[in-house]
């Protein structure tokens, strides 16, 4: 066996071993969603173990106007309903993959605290009573996918009655494979690839001086 080949066989030993144990490092994920109004933000954070950092990214929250009116609802509600509806078909085809992402998740830390306040007090109580509800339902669905966290929740609900306010905060800490967040990438990639190709095929055809010629005639 020359050098030259020696050498190389060993350079692709090496890669396969560092990928292999590459591919079964944890990945820790830090998700922070704070909202009270334009003090808005969400950071994203991404470790790889021991400690480090592969991604941070800190997103502020924009206030949509136009003409001097807001183009969307002021509230995280109502920009998410126009995230769902305009992106639904994209969705739909995203959903199997991400959740087969979050099935390979491992919950290690959550922190959820909202504080509400209404105008009026009867209100605030009736609205701290659903908010409950719909947190004991989340942690349900969190509980069936990821299975019991490495800590206890801490899930917060805390009424105002001096004025109308609302205040949302949710921390959490998940663990993934590396390699298993590799794959949801990929697949991720793919499915927005032939998402928007389908969609730029199908606006060509139907821009298609035949097609628009026919239409006329």
């Amino acid at each position: 066996m020359s050098f030259g080949l020696f050498i190389s066989l060993s350079l692709i030993s090496l890669l396969f071993v560092f990928g292999f144990i590459f591919i079964l490092l944890p990945l820790k994920i830090k998700l922070r969603y704070f909202y009270q109004g334009e003090n808005s933000y969400f950071r994203l954070e991404i470790k790889l173990w021991p400690g480090i950092r592969v991604y941070r990214r800190l997103f502020f929250r924009n206030k949509f106007k136009s003409e001097g009116k807001k183009k969307y609802p002021d509230s995280p509600l109502g920009n998410i309903y126009q995230f769902i509806v305009y992106y639904r078909p994209l969705l739909l085809k995203l959903f199997p993959v991400m959740l087969y992402f979050i099935k390979k998740l491992k919950l290690q830390q959550l922190y959820w605290q909202t504080k509400i306040g209404l105008s009026d007090t009867a209100f605030t109580a009736m609205a701290i009573g659903w908010i409950w509800s719909i947190k004991g339902l989340f942690l349900a669905i969190i509980y069936r996918y990821l299975g019991l966290p490495a800590t206890k929740p801490v899930v917060v609900v805390t009424p105002d009655f001096s004025k109308p306010a609302f205040i949302f905060l949710i921390n959490s800490v998940f663990t993934v494979r590396a390699g298993y967040f590799l794959v949801a990438g990929v697949k991720i990639m793919i499915t927005f690839l032939f998402y928007f190709l389908t969609r730029f095929l199908r606006h060509l055809g139907q821009n298609h001086p035949y097609r628009a010629s026919t239409g006329q005639s």
